[in-house]
């Protein structure tokens, strides 16, 4: 990832430059670089398998800014931004853009400006998230994965069904899932707030699902945090428990219900209906 120092360095550079453009009244800049780590969980008790595998990364950066411009019919606004790029070259092809995409708007007032009130959040990020290396990321796959097989050779429901061990493993114990990891730094400057200001965040998730397929029973676990030495196999363990007691369940009748959401459909709605919205 690139650092908050090059990110800063780059709203000032990139301020700098547009502050001598023509035309421009205002401007605010803003650099960003997020990264995302995956390590995906695959355990199959009846089926060779790796437990834990296709450990990825992904990461952009770029620069965006929006812009104030004087014009004859009076003032527009617009914005553009351009990936991959830090530089001034990547400023100079943002403000175009943004110059380009410019529209009137009749119930601007201004950019904002730098709050009045003392910032109270600070350093709220994980410094272990954010610098975490290859091995690190695969052992927060384990560690849900050995909470889930945990969970099912230390159920006495489990060994009551199967008998012994090699039996266990033929009720086809599964567990899939994912942990991933979101890193993002930012740096923000604009004419009415020349000093850049930065932040940090980090976040790190847990998403299980497993089976007793010889059962058809099925059961999910979900954790979520922000600091690596919160992380716990909780995920794991609820996914396998909750599959172990959905043996032998009952299939709901058709009706209408009153319905509890749990926190992975609580997230999922947030994420992809509300805060898009």
């Amino acid at each position: 990832m690139r650092t908050v120092g090059e990110l800063a360095k780059a709203a000032e550079e990139a301020l700098a430059l547009v502050a001598r453009q023509p035309a421009v009244v205002e401007a605010e800049v803003f650099a960003a670089s997020n990264s995302a780590l995956l390590t995906r969980l695959n355990y199959t008790s009846h089926i060779p398998c790796n437990g834990v595998e296709e450990p990825k990364s992904s990461e952009a950066y770029g620069l965006g800014i929006q812009a104030v411009f004087d014009a004859p019919d009076g003032r527009r606004i617009g914005f553009g931004s351009e990936p991959s790029d830090l530089t001034a070259a990547g400023a100079e092809r943002a403000l175009a853009k943004a110059r380009k995409a410019a529209v009137a708007d009749p119930e601007f007032v201004s950019l904002p400006a730098a709050a009045t009130a003392p910032r109270s959040l600070t350093n709220y990020h994980d410094p272990r998230l954010m610098d975490l290396d290859d091995a690190s990321l695969v052992e927060a796959g384990w560690k849900i994965t050995g909470g889930a097989l945990r969970t099912f050779t230390a159920s006495s429901r489990l060994a009551d069904l199967a008998g012994d061990d090699e039996a266990l493993r033929r009720l086809g114990l599964i567990l899939g899932g994912d942990v991933t990891i979101l890193r993002e730094r930012m740096a923000i400057a604009s004419t009415a707030m020349p000093r850049v200001q930065t932040d940090e965040t980090s976040l790190i998730t847990a998403f299980a699902t497993a089976m007793v397929e010889s059962r058809s029973a099925k059961g999910s676990g979900a954790a979520t945090g922000t600091r690596l030495d919160h992380f716990t196999d909780e995920a794991g363990v609820e996914a396998a428990q909750n599959a172990i007691n959905a043996i032998g369940g009952e299939r709901v009748p058709s009706g209408t219900y009153t319905v509890v959401f749990g926190r992975q459909p609580v997230a999922d709605l947030l994420n992809n209906i509300v805060i898009p919205a």
